[in-house]
């Protein structure tokens, strides 16, 4: 349940929201979440999925500046 550990999971990681696809299959992301965010119109963003068994049990929305700087990041690393 949402209220045992305060929709806390692990360090870094809690429920934010809980969002309803419309019938054109689209979902709104509320003021309050795209404000801290810091998402703004027109901005991009990059849906990772995660799969068990085929079906994608998680779905993950990153900006497309910190996926590219993570990706920097790593790359760095590797070629040292």
């Amino acid at each position: 349940m949402i209220g045992e550990n305060n929709g806390r999971y692990r360090e870094g990681l809690r429920l934010q929201a809980i969002v309803a696809m419309d019938r054109k299959g689209q979902v709104l992301l509320s003021k309050h979440l795209r404000d801290k965010a810091r998402i703004k119109p027109c901005d991009k963003l990059i849906i990772m999925v995660s799969e068990k068994e085929g079906e994608v049990h998680c779905i993950l929305l990153l900006k497309t500046e910190k996926f590219a700087e993570t990706v920097t990041r790593l790359m760095n690393s590797v070629l040292e």
